[in-house]
């Protein structure tokens, strides 16, 4: 598959997964009565294992590179810098030949962006801006998804165990009520029982009629109490892979960070 076709696959995948479509009512909360006791009990584990639900509600900055590697080149890399507890957000990257720096809140989308240093014309402000979310959307679902199992319309089903390596896996389906573009995807996630961690997610974008899509999740470390994963492979592209960089939760950032194009996230290190 061309890099061109992947990265649209991406967008498809968080679209479904995370957008809310105007014209359906939004869930404000995870339903219970609609999940399997046993897949609660399952992302329960996965969540203590993490660091616990508070941990991670707690994290008030997000600092972490997204980046696609194809054939050992590092096709797209967008970096991020995101205030949990306002909702301020940085995102950076080269697209189209140019830097873009997108600075925004993701709770009311407003914000600015440059191109080079310089605003975006008046014109393509919106573009960008929206260009800005969607990779909030994209890139943090690829990196963070673990977390999002309770999310608002999600339902949780248990789909039993499987046997991979030598090791036993709970299989977690996760379908979207009211949620996304597209909410007929489905994804499958499965967590290693002995450390209750995904190893794995499949998916199936918009109901199609073909196999599951997998992918691995590896790397898993410990970032201010909160374990994250920095590596997904394809186990039918070797020559592929989705590499989370540069990871960091720290307690403070300085404010030109979301409001200066100047302020690259490059020489970004916490507390400076």
């Amino acid at each position: 598959m061309q890099v061109r076709n992947f990265q649209w696959a991406i967008v498809l995948i968080v679209v479904s997964a995370t957008w809310v479509a105007a014209q359906q009512p939004a869930p404000t909360a995870f339903d219970p009565a609609k999940s399997d006791a046993k897949a609660i009990q399952v992302a329960d584990e996965m969540m203590q294992a993490m660091g616990g639900v508070d941990a991670w509600r707690k994290t008030r900055f997000l600092r972490y590179d997204w980046v696609v590697e194809q054939d050992g080149k590092a096709v797209r890399n967008y970096q991020h810098l995101w205030d949990k507890h306002t909702g301020r957000y940085r995102l950076e990257g080269v697209n189209d030949g140019k830097l873009v720096t997108v600075l925004f809140n993701v709770n009311t989308k407003a914000g600015t962006a440059y191109l080079d240093g310089e605003p975006a014309p008046a014109a393509e402000t919106q573009r960008w801006l929206d260009f800005g979310y969607q990779r909030f959307i994209n890139d943090g679902y690829w990196f963070y998804m673990p977390f999002k199992w309770k999310d608002p319309g999600v339902t949780l089903k248990y789909e039993g165990e499987e046997k991979m390596n030598g090791k036993t896996y709970d299989v977690v389906r996760l379908t979207y009520d009211n949620v996304g573009l597209t909410p007929k995807d489905i994804f499958w996630g499965y967590v290693n029982r002995e450390t209750h961690m995904m190893d794995q997610w499949r998916y199936i974008l918009k109901g199609e009629k073909k196999p599951q899509s997998v992918v691995n999740w590896s790397g898993w470390e410990s970032h201010g109490g909160v374990m994250m994963s920095a590596d997904r492979n394809f186990p039918e592209d070797p020559n592929r892979r989705i590499l989370i960089r540069n990871i960091s939760t720290p307690a403070q950032a300085e404010d030109r960070y979301f409001t200066s194009p100047e302020a690259s996230l490059s020489g970004f290190s916490p507390g400076n």
